[in-house]
């Protein structure tokens, strides 16, 4: 029996913005304005301060057309919105920019052909310190994590301090730095997690995170080849496992097979292994403590027990989300529908706005729901938090 939790969002204005924005909680979420933003190119750090990211490109000189596409880009500039906004701008040569912030700092950088990066202060926009890439050409990986920047570069993992530029550790891990797209680097528990292309094959490494000792590594697989670009599979971690995606050279339908493998955190075995099909290997992949979330955009979503890997529920999802212990979505009704992850059944609706589309965006532990409006083109966005 589905169960009504909540109060219906009541709008306390007339037109389409509101000075105002209306609230709502229940038993088991709370939902709380946070801010307007420019429609498009946001980022969040992980204290939830809205940075907008923009490019400027070189002018179209080719034949009219209806739509000419992006040309090459010339320059990036991100801004800090609100009362104590700044802005920062620097040379770009690709679209593939990346932005991690949080409370003390912020770092736009390439993820393709890196190029090094910029520290900025993320209060004053002022430059704190920069790193060169070690050579032209390569690909390379950063992540952000309590202050600390993990980077793989040309064959070097380091920790260094973010507001600092201070080394706190490095070591040699030879992988491929070409050609290649990266999963992103993980922190879980002080343990560090990258997924690299080492001799042909997708490896799993294990890392202290404190001072860089390799705990273990496995291979999973082979990456995924498309035409020249191999791309490595993504995988998630929490303090027990880590879960991934395997592809393998084997082809069905001109497509890679793929597998789902959940890993100890503690030694790297194996505890289950599942085969997919080519609709669920393309989900989004998400993790809490006892369940693994396959999530998808208007396409089946499906719950797994995180224990031996056996499906919990097959579920049909507009913008599905794992949070917590919950699954939300916001369906076609202009609902937000809570549901058990460990079940996948309906325990809780939240009515929003009417005809609005509504996007969902994980920022750390929290989860951020927003709507559009054309005039003024703006992003709502609101925090979801548990009650409970």
């Amino acid at each position: 029996m589905i169960v009504a939790l909540t109060l219906a969002l009541m709008p306390r204005y007339q037109g389409k913005t509101s000075p105002h924005p209306p609230e709502f909680e229940s038993a088991l979420l709370s939902v709380r304005y946070l801010c307007d933003v420019p429609l498009g190119g946001v980022h969040y750090g992980s204290d939830l301060t809205p940075y907008l990211f923009t490019q400027t490109f070189e002018p179209y000189k080719g034949p009219p057309t209806f739509d000419p596409g992006d040309t090459k880009p010339l320059t990036f500039t991100i801004e800090r919105l609100g009362k104590k906004g700044w802005k920062s701008s620097g040379p770009s040569d690709s679209q593939t920019m990346a932005v991690l912030a949080d409370e003390d700092v912020v770092i736009p950088y390439q993820r393709w052909d890196y190029r090094g990066f910029t520290v900025l202060n993320a209060k004053t926009g002022s430059k704190l310190w920069s790193r060169k890439p070690a050579e032209e050409g390569n690909h390379a990986d950063l992540s952000l994590v309590d202050g600390v920047i993990y980077q793989w570069e040309a064959g070097r993992l380091s920790a260094t301090e973010a507001p600092t530029g201070h080394v706190i550790w490095e070591r040699p891990v030879q992988a491929v730095g070409r050609g290649v797209q990266f999963s992103p680097i993980r922190v879980a528990s002080e343990r560090l997690y990258a997924g690299l292309e080492i001799d042909g094959k997708a490896c799993l490494l294990c890392f202290d995170a404190r001072s860089g000792g390799q705990l273990w590594k496995r291979e999973v697989g082979v990456p995924s080849v498309v035409a020249e670009d191999h791309e490595l599979p993504d995988f998630v971690v929490n303090d027990q496992y880590v879960v991934g995606y395997e592809y393998s050279e084997e082809r069905v339908g001109g497509l890679q097979k793929q597998s789902l493998y959940c890993l100890t955190a503690v030694g790297g075995g194996m505890v289950w292994q599942k085969p997919l099909d080519e609709i669920q290997s393309h989900l989004e992949l998400q993790v809490n403590q006892d369940t693994v979330f396959l999530g998808g955009v208007r396409s089946p979503s499906f719950l797994l027990n995180l224990a031996d890997g056996s499906q919990i529920a097959k579920l049909d999802l507009v913008w599905g989300k794992l949070f917590g212990s919950y699954v939300l979505d916001v369906d076609d009704q202009s609902e937000l529908v809570i549901m058990q992850a460990n079940t996948g059944q309906r325990i809780g609706l939240i009515h929003l706005t009417k005809n609005e589309l509504w996007t969902m965006n994980p920022v750390g532990s929290r989860l951020l729901i927003s709507h559009g409006f054309e005039s003024p083109p703006v992003d709502r966005v609101y925090e979801i938090t548990t009650s409970r």
